[in-house]
Parts: C-alpha cells; sequence; structure tokens
C-alpha cells in the first residue's frame, strides 16, 4: 500500500519556476533539490510517491516528499544532494603543524607536535627556538619554555658561555 503525502503546490511552483536563480541560495541554506515537472490537482495539492521511502537523505538529513522529486534538508556541516557529505570542522583549526582528526560530525582533536600544547596547538614556545647555541629548547606548559644548553653554556637561552 502506497503511503499518499501531501505539499502546498503553489510553493512548489514557486520553487520551480525560480530553480535557476535559487539554486544558489539554496545550497547556502544546506537544502538541496532534484527538480522535475509539478503536477496539480484541483485543490492546490499534489499527492508524494513514496520517493522519501527509501531514506535517501543521509546523516542526519529530512527528506520532503514532493511528489516527482524530494528535497533533502541537510544539517549545518553537511551537504549534497542527498546530505552525502560532511564538512568536519577540521579546515584549518589545529595550529603549529597540529593535526586535526574528526572524532564525530562536528567534533575534532588536534594531535600536536612535540612541545606544540593547547586544544588547537595553539601554544609553541620553543616554535621559534630561543635556544642559542645549539641549546634544545623544552616545552614547561603552555607558554613557557626551558632550554637544555651545551657544555660550556648557559643562561634561561644558552646564551652565555
Amino acid at each position: 500500500m502506497e503511503t499518499t503525502r501531501f505539499a502546498f503546490c503553489m510553493l512548489l511552483v514557486s520553487l520551480v519556476g525560480l530553480t535557476n536563480g535559487l539554486k544558489e541560495t539554496l545550497q547556502h541554506l544546506s537544502l538541496r533539490m532534484f527538480v522535475t515537472p509539478v503536477n496539480c490537482t484541483g485543490n492546490g495539492l499534489i499527492s508524494g510517491n513514496g520517493l522519501c521511502d527509501s531514506r535517501p537523505c543521509m546523516n542526519g538529513g529530512e527528506c520532503v516528499d514532493m511528489g516527482s522529486n524530494y528535497l533533502c534538508y541537510c544539517p549545518e556541516y553537511v551537504y549534497g544532494n542527498n546530505c552525502e557529505n560532511v564538512q568536519h570542522q577540521c579546515d584549518g583549526t589545529c595550529k603549529n603543524g597540529g593535526t586535526c582528526s574528526a572524532t564525530g560530525m562536528t567534533d575534532y582533536i588536534c594531535q600536536c607536535p612535540p612541545n606544540v600544547g593547547g586544544d588547537q596547538c595553539q601554544y609553541a614556545p620553543c616554535l621559534d627556538n630561543p635556544c642559542l647555541n645549539g641549546g634544545t629548547c623544552y616545552a614547561v606548559d603552555q607558554q613557557d619554555y626551558y632550554c637544555s644548553c651545551p657544555a660550556y653554556y648557559g643562561g634561561r637561552n644558552c646564551e652565555e658561555s
């Protein structure tokens, strides 16, 4: 038995008529649409064809059966005709050579290189290598460091001989 769904035909006619100009706007709203001719009944409604029964919208997208087409409303950070693509929040998030790993739909963790810290690897007291004369920098915490100086050198930055 086919499930019948109804949608307002006037909205569909408007969407179909404006598809070319509306397509970019819809993409910004994470709304994806397959447009085919719309058939309206005398009462301004169309009946659905069960297009959403197969659950074509992925990643939490909502499907709306529009009769001869369907719409996928995608959640934030999800895009594509069927909400098949997820834009993880890793883009440019980790600093100072940190590597981002997605841990969920919008969650991530940064894996920081040695002597770099912070949830986004934003603290790197040794990044500019403040230790002179061959000294090795070690981060003490997110903002402080100490230098291990070679023989015959001392001082905070191994500047004294």
